[in-house]
């Protein structure tokens, strides 16, 4: 969001002259401060230190807003917990309070939307069970069968959801007892920077989602559905020897080679060649169904 105040309503901004990079390089190397012996930033005599009263007054509710829309924590109470209020750390939080400033006069404010990764790295971020556990899934309440050596999740058409309110509530549970409620093991440290709340700002991994696995599984249905082993023979040898640009770092592979397949190269296959080569061989629904796939990815 842009905390924008009243201006010409038809000026327009250009990056260069709105934001001089030389300049500021030049006044940050200016103002670079010296460190003394003590480790302590040594400060100008005609500024005096911030203080955190000075940033919030006691008796002054200005600058104590929410510390985001989606938190019940104000801005003042926030930074009290802080575990350093050092001048300098007071400085760089009051400049962060008004955004970023620029030269026609416009503060630029940063909301953080989601967060995305693979399996293992949210799960160390949200404080999560990891994705082969019961209660795995960030977002509905489905616990697992542990049926083979394996753990297995059953399709089930009526999905118990996880409300922000109920992620939120279990995981404060999870954080005091030190137990595993739902699959939560206690309270994300992003939780309190996200702009909009957990479950709802973690974002499905491309990769692994929609290409390792429903691009794969789509391919591999419609070769044994719809197409005769001769066919998925002639079809394999053009995937194989579909030239490329210069700068395609990998090609495609052949449907019986899936198993060592690489992401960019089913990326390029569902992307470029796919449509292209196996238009010939499916029945025009299939392949109006199939091209709406890729449409949408």
């Amino acid at each position: 969001t842009i905390d924008q105040p009243i201006t010409d309503p038809y000026e327009i901004l250009d990056f260069d002259t709105d934001f001089d990079v030389g300049t500021f390089i030049e006044n940050m190397s200016e103002a670079e401060p010296e460190v003394n012996i003590d480790c302590e930033f040594s400060t100008d005599d005609q500024y005096e230190p911030l203080t955190l009263d000075d940033l919030f007054p006691p008796n002054n509710n200005e600058n104590n807003n929410f510390l985001h829309p989606y938190t019940n924590i104000k801005t003042n109470d926030f930074c009290r917990q802080l575990s350093h209020q050092s001048p300098t750390t007071l400085k760089a939080l009051y400049s962060l309070m008004n955004g970023i400033p620029t030269r026609s006069g416009i503060n630029y404010k940063i909301l953080i939307y989601g967060l995305t990764g693979d399996c293992p790295a949210i799960k160390l971020a949200i404080k999560h069970v990891n994705h082969q556990g019961y209660w795995c899934c960030w977002f509905c309440y489905i616990r697992g069968v542990h049926i083979h050596h394996k753990r297995q999740y059953y399709f089930k058409k009526e999905l118990a959801l996880r409300s922000a309110a109920e992620y939120a509530l279990y995981s404060h549970e999870a954080e005091e007892t030190k137990t595993n409620i739902y699959g939560h093991l206690g309270v994300s440290p992003l939780s309190v920077i996200i702009d909009v709340p957990l479950p709802r700002c973690l974002v499905i991994n491309y990769m692994h989602v929609s290409l390792l696995r429903h691009t794969r599984t789509v391919i591999q249905y419609i070769y044994g559905k719809f197409l005769k082993p001769k066919q998925g023979e002639e079809l394999d040898e053009l995937f194989r020897n579909q030239p490329f640009p210069h700068f395609f770092n990998r090609k495609m592979r052949p449907v019986k080679e899936f198993s060592y397949c690489k992401v960019t190269e089913l990326r390029n296959m569902l992307l470029y060649g796919l449509l292209p080569l196996i238009r010939l061989f499916l029945p025009i629904e299939c392949a109006a169904h199939l091209a709406l796939y890729v449409t949408a990815m």
